[in-house]
């Protein structure tokens, strides 16, 4: 849902807009469904001696957190106990164990003394995927959210017009908001674009990237900036955190695919619920590249 900030403060619901145009099916969490193929999978392997690559540990680990992260398996599932999944896979606890470890250092489990293991609150995000704050939330099986601070139609501000390619005199929409998962603020952002893109007006419904899209200039390719820092008291405030918390400050700049600028975007996630993935390729002369995946937090 969209809310609005009124000039007194408070939020009020956003006015009635056009229905949006239906958005293609996102997977809903299904760990059962993904617990059922898992064990096709390793029980395959077992019993006709496939060849695999990597320690079985491994393997069941990444297999777990591509699942965790594609949102097959949904924020706070609880895992089954390590005995039983164990068996499940047909697998020996201690694989179990060292591939649980291996998600709950990384963050995406977490160990509930007395209660088992379940999926983390924390939202870990791929730093190379280019896709929409709400339909990442939906994938997860989180509810997305806006409460809008801004939508406005006006001049650049030379950082802008740098960042978009723009003149002082071409106007731009500014689209500030708090971006929420089951209604807990996650992030703070500002979207800016030129108003040509958007038909010289700010009102372009609950998603800036499908009024982006439903204009033809989709973009294709971004280039996105991580860094710490600290929360002031404004930013503590919308975000619901402490002064001086820790946050990850993004800035990002979308292309279309005929590499004009089309978006610069500027983020800060909460440090406490937000971490990004990246995968890093190892390359030596001669040889075949392999993936290696690095946590940015």
């Amino acid at each position: 849902m969209v809310h609005y900030w009124s000039v007194s403060g408070t939020i009020e619901p956003a006015p009635e807009e056009a229905v949006p145009e239906p958005k293609p099916p996102i997977a809903q969490p299904d760990l059962q469904g993904f617990l059922a193929d898992l064990r096709t999978e390793f029980v395959a392997q077992k019993g006709v001696g496939l060849a695999v690559s990597g320690p079985s540990y491994l393997r069941l680990a990444g297999r777990l957190r591509t699942a965790i992260q594609q949102g097959r398996i949904g924020t706070g599932a609880g895992l089954p106990a390590e005995r039983e999944l164990a068996e499940l896979l047909a697998l020996s606890r201690q694989t179990v164990r060292r591939a649980v470890e291996i998600l709950s250092h990384e963050g995406l489990l977490v160990a509930r003394q007395g209660s088992g293991t379940f999926v983390s609150g924390r939202i870990v995000e791929p730093i190379t995927e280019l896709a929409s704050f709400s339909d990442d939330m939906r994938r997860r099986g989180l509810v997305p959210g806006s409460v809008w601070l801004e939508r406005a139609l006006g001049p650049p501000t030379p950082q802008e017009a740098l960042s978009l390619g723009l003149s002082l005199r071409d106007p731009v929409v500014r689209a500030s908001r708090v971006r929420t998962a089951n209604g807990e603020p996650i992030a703070v952002e500002v979207a800016v674009v030129s108003a040509t893109v958007l038909g010289m007006t700010a009102e372009f419904g609950d998603s800036l990237y499908e009024a982006i899209r439903r204009r033809g200039h989709a973009p294709v390719r971004a280039l996105q900036r991580v860094r710490a820092g600290i929360a002031d008291a404004p930013l503590a405030r919308l975000l619901t955190i402490a002064e001086g918390a820790p946050v990850l400050e993004m800035e990002r700049h979308s292309y279309s695919r005929d590499s004009q600028p089309l978006e610069w975007t500027r983020s800060t996630y909460r440090g406490d619920r937000y971490d990004y993935i990246a995968e890093l390729w190892l390359a030596a002369p001669g040889q075949d590249t392999q993936p290696v995946r690095k946590k940015a937090r």
